[in-house]
């Protein structure tokens, strides 16, 4: 049993489940593989899924602070209103997924692999990219207070619904769309970067 009423099976599943404020913190979840449930009002504080896998799941209202998922594989996955403090999932594989809402200090998606990634509605502090690759991945209505995205490479990737406060290594979104009043927005910074002087 992990938590609550919460069992894994022997292959280490959780399949199949509907869980309601059930307390994931601080639990080891290595290789745990994650199918076709639904999670609200859960806590993953402090836990390590390290290579575990996620499919087919939903995550609502759920509080992640230092929630750790390097490695690891998710698709056709759902987070909406979630509290992220802290969520690392460098290198993970990330195929069709959604994050509506919510408010995320950090997200590291370094070296990670995207693809069908949608952030709606979000309020982020810090999202890094560095390594990341990243396919059709688009931004809606979403404030992001710094990206980073050194070494990382962009294919169809939308920007235009993001507020950018500040970007990092401007090479790494090559390939991205982004509005002319962003672009905008950002010529000092990058003028600085590429020792430009603005007359």
């Amino acid at each position: 049993m992990i938590s609550g009423d919460i069992f894994v099976d022997d292959g280490g599943y959780i399949e199949g489940q509907h869980v309601v404020d059930a307390d994931f913190s601080d639990v080891d979840g290595d290789a745990l593989r994650v199918l076709d449930s639904t999670f609200t009002g859960c806590s993953f504080s402090g836990a390590t899924w390290n290579r575990a896998h996620l499919s087919d799941a939903t995550f609502t209202r759920c509080t992640m602070l230092g929630w750790t998922l390097h490695d690891s594989g998710m698709q056709d996955v759902t987070f909406e209103e979630c509290r992220i403090g802290g969520l690392t999932a460098a290198g993970a594989a990330v195929q069709r997924v959604r994050i509506i809402g919510g408010k995320i200090d950090f997200l590291n998606l370094r070296d990670a692999k995207l693809r069908n990634v949608t952030f709606d509605g979000c309020v982020i502090g810090e999202l890094d990219c560095t390594g990341a690759q990243l396919r059709d991945v688009t931004f809606t209505d979403t404030r992001i207070g710094s990206l980073v995205m050194k070494d990382a490479k962009c294919t169809a990737v939308d920007v235009r619904g993001a507020q950018l406060a500040a970007v990092t290594n401007y090479e790494g979104l090559r390939g991205a769309t982004m509005r002319l009043d962003q672009f905008i927005d950002l010529a000092p910074e990058l003028a600085r970067v590429l020792g430009i002087t603005l007359a």
